[in-house]
């Protein structure tokens, strides 16, 4: 989101995670501004059973755990490391200076904050529709429109059946099942198994 030498300009400091550190924990105050520097993170909240429900993937250059720099609420997600990945941490009162001296971050700001807040709507609906057909066909189109986690060039889901799984609120087997129902109406592509969305024809 913000150019990382603007960031180290402002005193920011890259920090490295191991796969499956917590880099934030739900109810526990914000300090910082984040932004990954590289490697993947996910965003879930957790329940009492220790199940996880995903609530977005953060890839590099993307900032995450963002709201409580505009609300002072703690964090309402955990965020962790998919595999060994850097992240870039600003102390909270140099990043309000900065926004203060940069204002168009504000308006970048707001879009992220506009987006994972649009997701989120459109997942919400989808778990009152009872319809794992529709409710994938929902986020697709989705992440397509949104030029994340689907290949341009390819059309290629970069999500595994788990992720969608977790990001609705569904069983994997589920997704599985409606993901094959997907592919004998012709609505996504299967090749190797390999999901491609919208659907056509793939040599690779």
């Amino acid at each position: 989101m913000i150019d990382q030498d603007l960031l180290f300009q402002w005193g920011a400091i890259t920090k490295k995670v191991v796969a499956e550190e917590k880099v934030v924990e739900e109810d526990h105050p914000s300090y910082y501004y984040y932004q990954l520097l590289e490697g993947r993170l996910r965003a879930v909240n957790i329940n009492e059973q220790g199940k996880e429900y995903l609530q977005y993937i953060v890839n590099p250059g993307e900032t995450f755990a963002e709201i409580p720099l505009v609300i002072p609420t703690p964090f309402q997600i955990t965020v962790v490391a998919d595999i060994p990945s850097e992240i870039i941490k600003l102390p909270r009162d140099r990043f309000d200076t900065l926004l203060v001296n940069h204002p168009h971050l504000q308006a970048e700001l707001s879009k992220v904050l506009a987006n994972r807040l649009r997701l989120k709507y459109i997942i919400t609906k989808e778990l009152c529709n009872h319809n794992p057909q529709h409710s994938i066909l929902s986020l697709l189109e989705y992440l397509q429109k949104e030029g994340k986690h689907i290949c341009k060039a390819c059309n290629k889901v970069k999500l595994t059946r788990q992720q969608i799984a977790d990001m609705l609120g569904l069983r994997v087997e589920t997704v599985i099942r409606a993901i094959r129902d997907l592919y004998d109406r012709e609505l996504l592509v299967i090749q190797n198994g390999k999901v491609f969305y919208p659907a056509r024809v793939h040599n690779t």
